[in-house]
């Protein structure tokens, strides 16, 4: 098996294909000298082997048959290999690993998300906009997603569903076995009733437990009779201490297939409600004030589409370096 990656400038697209080796030869290694990874193709202006053409090495000839295939945008692949630069400087500095992890990953998400063309199961893959992070950066140093992917995360920390292989673009595994014990977190589960119920616990617990500053911004939609809606609100819980809800058609979302779209797709428009709940011990109290006037000034940035007006579709995609 090979990966190869071909770029095209012209479209702002990164082709990231899997290819079968077949070869006939007399007694040659088909891995070759480097094992079986063949060069690293990650140069903006690499040219790859077309599906079906032929290599010669010696005696040795290899045919290359296409198996899969990804259109990347170029920017995710750019915010991608930043990513595994950074996190891989002693294990791969020369980065030979890494269109094989690429593949991996982008492979995972896409079997995660099933191959549908209505695009359903990557609803559970949209994601925050900047202007949400931002402010909750700018006002609580938060620099933490408690759920996100290396392809739609914000900040360079954060947990995600497959660590095995998110671990190699900065994944600190799965939020449930994440324990701080300080800081303050995004926390945007998927909307799965099991799994918001279970993130509404899980963070009453770590509150609970700790007896330094911890806090949580905690983003679920507005469904009925649900227990995370429960276990969360203000009045069932000393640990809410704010909530705010961003009106349905007035709020946005970045898709879950951001990876794969134009700029002008990058957005929608969230047809239900939205609570944001603010979750704080007491030392997170005192060192982030919860005010009714912060939460309207959130409520605005919520409800402000990218470009500072309504609600709407477009934009441009890019990784915080906050850390």
């Amino acid at each position: 098996m090979d990966v190869q990656l071909e770029f095209n400038e012209q479209e702002l697209l990164c082709k990231v294909t899997l290819y079968s080796m077949s070869r006939s030869d007399e007694g040659h290694d088909s891995h070759g000298d480097d094992g079986g990874h063949g060069s690293d193709s990650t140069n903006s202006n690499s040219n790859t082997t077309n599906s079906n053409s032929n290599t010669t090495n010696g005696n040795s000839q290899h045919s290359q048959h296409p198996l899969d295939t990804f259109k990347l945008n170029l920017i995710h692949y750019n915010k991608l290999r930043l990513l595994y630069k950074k996190c891989n400087e002693e294990r791969d500095p020369e980065m030979k690993e890494f269109k094989y992890r690429l593949y991996t990953l982008i492979r995972r998400y896409q079997t995660f998300f099933g191959d549908s063309s209505s695009e359903e199961g990557a609803n559970f893959h949209a994601a925050l906009p900047e202007k949400g992070f931002d402010f909750l950066y700018r006002e609580f140093q938060v620099c933490h997603e408690c759920f996100a992917s290396p392809i739609n995360c914000y900040f360079n920390s954060f947990c995600s569903a497959f660590p095995d292989t998110d671990v190699y673009f900065g994944s600190r595994g799965s939020f449930f076995e994440f324990r701080p014990t300080r800081g303050f977190f995004e926390c945007g589960p998927p909307y799965t009733l099991e799994v918001m119920n279970k993130t509404a616990r899980y963070c009453l617990e770590l509150l609970k437990a700790s007896n330094e500053p911890l806090a949580f911004a905690v983003f679920v939609p507005e469904w009925t009779d649900t227990e995370y809606g429960n276990i969360l609100h203000p009045d069932h819980t000393p640990f809410c201490t704010g909530h705010l809800l961003a009106e349905q058609g007035k709020h946005e979302y970045v898709i879950g297939m951001q990876h794969f779209k134009e700029n002008d797709q990058r957005y929608w428009t969230l047809p239900f409600p939205t609570h944001v709940y603010f979750l704080q011990n007491e030392e997170g109290k005192k060192k982030w004030p919860i005010t009714p006037q912060l939460i309207e000034r959130y409520k605005k940035v919520m409800e402000m589409d990218h470009n500072g007006a309504g609600s709407s579709t477009g934009g441009d995609s890019s990784i915080s370096s906050k850390k």
